[in-house]
């Protein structure tokens, strides 16, 4: 029997079980890494007839040689200046030594790897390198390198285990490292690389790229080819994508030809091409090359990744690639008009918001169906309707397969064995490229990973096409079936534990980073194999090299195209037409559904290209700076979620006045009275009169000072030159877009023109608080001396400012609250001169100070600047907080708060408790709900609402309120999935056993406990805990919000294969909260209890 304390939440929490990994955060110029290790589990695992022990840490990496120890190890990408690359500077821990019972699984256990007997004789500590620091590396102008902590060290003579404790690393920038600089300043912004850095690389801060990209397409010398990829291109466009089509023959036809001028135009053009698509297989008719590199169980492999490998000295690439592989010009347009109909077309039904998890596993090669597992339940949590299985050898029918498959799935993804034309199945083919060819999915085109030994090889000689090759071209162009597109490894021996971070690399990029383009996947589970194996970046092969997987996973498809994850809704587009030719703006408003009018792409394109584009604002709007010649045009919206809508533009000759130019003089500084020049024509036949000229701006950051002027006329063909002034709002602030419009009005009527504004402003963001006799931490009942450290995001120079720091709670004072700044360059980083001096008050450790930078410039208020920082030590001893107010204190916790008691209620009558056993209102088999009306005198507040009514489930939760939906698969907290206003001691698939509940009239508290509950997966543990929640009125708290405490009579989080459970506390919606754990992973803050 374990027994569990108590969790008490005020706006407060007892105790709970979770592994937990060390913290990075950057202070000042320091990066600083701190925390313990904790081993999550311990898993036996046979090998060659002898017992192994597996150790499992949940988000870890592994280092360890193939046939060596499988150690887990803390790793971060961290973002580096142009030059230089992190040392380690201090460095202390503890340790804690554990005998083991078991050797420790050696590295390719899985792939039947035998153990190096030398290495297990060693009377040594392994790693021997506790730190590791990768090199540098370049994607598309982001420099980032790895920083990797072992979380153990593991003698295998001795069969000792050492586990870090107390961790606190120190990193330092070191300049005058050159490894790999980052050369030049061009502007090769990517939203898709600017996304996949954002989420995945610790510090990365640059957000500039909104619009979408360029594609360049490198086909044949064929103009049967040129023409089929012409309507690609043009439709591409339509979306607001620049294109090229280019042929070999401009190119040169050799793979380095090729790669010298995709080369020379990511240096040298205006917009650098982020998507590239190479159109043709790499031999026959219509041949676009490849590189082969040395391959494992085959010579060589192919590979076009060198294409793409750009900037830098890596195998990080610069831009997207796919390839659009056929052998004949009716496959290409077969892949042609799958893409388009995909885009612009999509099929109706829910099939979108469907995949298909299927995989080969067996006894010793289970880790196929957890990935799976965990596949479906990343999808499931990202609001996937169904997410089907097909494990062989539990089941083998391919023609079952098959025609699950003709129902429809946005994603298929399999694991387990397969090779250059079929994935295995426990008796023989469980699908090959014969039963591709035989689908009928139509247009339901799946997005297909076959995370496998080979289904990617297009350089196989066995068939005219390889398996991936087979779904991407399968069918025809008005009967298309197979697939939208196809990731795949060109090795034929590819092993587990690479195959398996891939593929959860993948699904996480789409389930948690949204990135739903093809490239965006392929880079991402690539990105998640350098994350998870540091010690493996030198080349190599398929047991001991993730840059030989860079190198043999490629994409066969359109590297840009993006994957519907739900059911398409629709967008409206509103705007004038016909327009005349004399106005140089087009103003376009969208409605869309659920009130999500940002960021859709609008294009305008004629017959042959796109002529401009434009981003809608929060209400919709875009204005489109562009001067269009008489004729006809289309305006295309789109937006991921979104069925493009294209609408006609008619552009009239003009027979009236037109904006020539405007100039700014001085240019245009903030704070300064500026005059516009602005010139008028007359475009027309007769003369303009009794023309009024007024300038206008409604973005709040411009004052108009002088903006009307009367002109007596202008002369056919003559021109007029107006003088305005113009202040523009000394605000610092880079990104906002300002505008003024020129409006006039005469004989030819009412017209009006647009003057954009390109403001040059710093733009300073928080990065950091330096408080050196604190080792950087706000502790309690002191004064400290504190350094705000700022980063300039703008497109210039800051100059010399001042600063006033404010308190915006009652946790800090403010002693001293100014200080001043020297220049700050855009891109750099400053600290303040002189410190603040504040006094931290007698708070719980995990409470927030909450700040206002008020910065001026030569007296002007430029900017204001609002922070957070944490106040005392961080770690499992302080409590659990959310922004809302409320905090888990676990009884275990050691704070100025007290802890709560263990003091279990009884409820079970059988047990002498006085607990009414819950009815059933609602019942399946995933469980039951009964609604229970609280007592008139019981008073209840939760996140700022009181109830009347209570729902208890079966499965470990209450929500306050009345609730009808069932919710036995657990999830984590904060998220849109479970009931409104969740309290939830333990949610988890339970049956069996049975739930009470109580008003304690003479207490003032409800409590509801589960009885004897078991996990459905793990039948054979009973699990008995409650949770209390008392009287607001009765117990008091700041806001007057209710206390709730959880505890813990036995319990076991045993649902390995479900997540485990979930611990916290939830709002109504369902957008703030308190996690302690799920998926036994818990936060910092909380005890771990195993």
């Amino acid at each position: 029997m374990k027994k569990i304390a108590v969790i008490l939440f005020v706006i407060m929490l007892s105790a709970m079980l979770f592994g937990k990994m060390p913290t990075i955060k950057k202070e000042g110029s320091l990066l600083l890494i701190k925390g313990d290790f904790e081993i999550d589990k311990n898993i036996t695992r046979v090998l060659e007839r002898e017992e192994f022990v597996q150790l499992k840490m949940e988000n870890s990496a592994t280092i360890g040689d193939y046939g060596e120890a499988e150690l887990p190890a803390f790793s971060k990408l961290v973002s580096l200046p142009a030059v230089g690359n992190y040392v380690l500077s201090d460095f202390k821990y503890d340790f804690e030594t554990v005998n083991l019972g078991q050797k420790i699984v050696p590295n390719g256990w899985e792939d039947k790897i035998s153990p190096k007997n030398e290495f297990y004789a060693r009377d040594k500590w392994f790693p021997e390198e506790v730190v590791i620091i990768s090199k540098p590396n370049i994607m598309r102008g982001v420099r980032f390198s790895q920083i990797t902590i072992a979380a153990v060290q593991y003698n295998p003579q001795q069969n000792k285990l050492r586990i870090l404790k107390n961790i606190r690393a120190e990193f330092q920038i070191d300049e005058n490292n050159r490894e790999n600089p980052l050369i030049g300043e061009r502007n090769i912004c990517s939203k898709s690389f600017e996304d996949l850095a954002k989420k995945n690389i610790f510090g990365f801060q640059r957000e500039r790229s909104s619009a979408n990209g360029k594609y360049l397409f490198i086909i044949p010398n064929s103009n049967l080819i040129e023409n089929n990829i012409e309507e690609l291109a043009r439709w591409k466009e339509k979306l607001g994508f620049a294109t090229e089509i280019v042929r070999t023959s401009e190119t040169g036809m050799s793979n380095s030809e090729i790669k010298n001028y995709i080369q020379n135009a990511y240096d040298t053009w205006e917009v650098p091409p982020e998507f590239v698509v190479l159109v043709g297989d790499q031999d026959g008719t219509y041949a676009i090359p490849t590189f082969f590199v040395d391959g494992y169980l085959t010579p060589t492999d192919v590979s076009d990744l060198p294409y793409s490998l750009l900037e830098g000295e890596d195998y990080f690439p610069d831009v997207m690639l796919g390839r659009l592989s056929y052998r004949t010009p009716f496959q290409l347009q077969t892949i042609i008009s799958k893409i388009i109909n995909y885009e612009k077309n999509p099929v109706g039904g829910n099939w979108m918001k469907k995949a298909l998890m299927t995989c080969y596993f067996d006894y010793n090669f289970a880790s196929p169906r957890e990935t799976k597992v965990a596949i479906r339940e990343k999808l499931l949590d990202f609001d996937f309707t169904v997410v089907d299985t097909f494990f062989s050898p539990y089941q083998s029918n391919s023609g079952q397969l098959m025609n699950m498959i003709n129902q429809g799935y946005s994603f298929i993804n399999y694991r387990g064995y397969g090779s250059y034309d079929y994935w295995v199945g426990g008796y023989g083919h469980l699908l090959d490229s014969y039963h591709v060819e035989n689908l009928a999915n139509g247009f339901m085109l799946p997005m297909v990973t076959g995370i496998v030994c080979g289904g990617g090889d297009y350089g196989a000689t066995e068939a005219p096409s390889c398996f991936g090759e087979t779904w991407l071209n399968a069918g025809n162009p008005s009967s298309p079936k197979g697939a939208i597109a196809f990731i795949g490894p060109s090795e034929r021996d590819t092993k587990t534990q690479f195959n398996n971070a891939n593929d959860i690399g993948i699904y996480q990029g789409i389930t948690q980073e949204n990135l739903f383009r093809c490239g965006e996947m392929l880079l991402r589970g690539k990105m998640e194999m350098y994350k998870d194996y540091p010690t493996c970046h030198n080349w190599g092969n398929s047991l001991n090299s993730d840059q030989f997987y860079f190198y043999v996973y490629n994409l066969l498809g359109d590297p840009g195209l993006s994957i519907w994850t739900d059911i398409p809704k629709n967008v409206s587009v509103f705007f004038n037409s016909p327009l005349n030719s004399s106005q140089n703006f087009v103003a376009v408003q969208i409605d869309a559904q659920e009130n999500e009018k940002s960021g859709f792409i609008v294009a305008i394109t004629n017959e042959d290209s796109l002529i401009a584009a434009g981003i809608t604002n929060e209400l919709g709007k875009t204005n489109i700076p562009v001067s269009l010649f008489p004729g006809e045009y289309e305006i295309t919206v789109s937006k991921q979620g979104y069925i493009p809508q294209t609408e006609d533009l008619s552009v009239e000759e003009s027979g009236a006045l037109g904006l020539v130019s405007y100039i700014f003089n001085p240019s245009t500084v903030l704070g300064e009275d500026i005059n516009l020049q602005i010139t008028i024509k007359n475009l027309g036949e007769i003369d303009a009169s009794d023309i009024n000229v007024s300038l206008t701006s409604e973005d709040g950051l411009t004052n108009v000072l002088s903006g009307n002027l009367l002109l007596t006329s202008i002369p056919a063909a003559e021109t007029e030159t107006c003088q305005f002034t113009v202040n523009f709002v000394k605000l610092w602030d880079s990104s906002r877009i300002r505008e003024l419009k020129l409006n006039i009005d005469s004989n030819y009527g009412e017209q009006e023109f647009l003057i954009p504004v390109e403001i040059q402003a710093p733009e300073l963001t928080f990065t950091g608080l330096n408080v050196p006799d604190m080792e950087n931490q706000l502790l309690q009942n002191s004064e400290a001396e504190v350094y705000v450290v700022l980063q300039n995001l703008g497109n210039i120079f800051s100059g010399n400012f001042t600063a006033e720091l404010n308190s915006l709670n009652n946790n800090v004072e403010i002693i001293s609250g100014t200080s001043s700044y020297e220049n700050i360059t855009a891109g750099s980083s400053g600290m303040c001169f002189q410190p603040f001096m504040i006094n931290i008050g007698n708070v719980v450790s995990g409470e927030l100070a909450r700040f206002r930078l008020d910065v001026f410039s030569n007296g002007d208020l430029v900017q204001q600047i609002f922070f957070d920082y944490p106040i005392g030590i961080i770690d499992e001893n302080a409590p659990t907080f959310c922004d809302y107010g409320y905090c888990a204190i676990e009884s275990a916790d050691n704070t100025s708060f007290a802890a709560p008691d263990y003091n279990w209620i009884e409820l079970r009558p059988n047990s002498g408790g006085s607990g009414t056993s819950v009815s059933i209102d609602y019942s399946t088999s995933d469980g039951y709900l009964d609604i229970v009306d609280l007592p008139a005198d019981f008073h209840f507040r939760y996140f700022g609402k009181t109830f009347d009514k209570i729902t208890i489930a079966s499965n470990g939760y209450v929500n306050l309120g009345e609730s009808r939906v069932i919710f036995h698969r657990n999830r984590t907290i904060p998220s849109g999935v479970g009931p409104n206003n969740m309290i939830a001691p333990f949610w988890d698939d339970l049956s069996g056993g049975t739930v009470y509940y109580l008003y304690d009239a003479v207490n003032h508290y409800f409590v509801v406990e589960w009885y004897h509950t078991n996990n459905t997966n793990s039948p054979y543990y009973n699990n008995t805990f409650e949770v209390i929640l008392y009287d607001s009125e009765y117990y008091p708290t700041a806001n007057g919000d209710g206390k709730i405490l959880f505890q813990y009579k036995e319990i076991h989080n045993i649902d390995q294969y479900d997540n485990y459970a979930t611990v916290g506390i939830e709002n109504e919606t369902q957008d703030n909260g308190i996690l302690i754990t799920y998926s036994n992973i818990y936060v910092p803050t909380a005890h771990t209890d195993l």
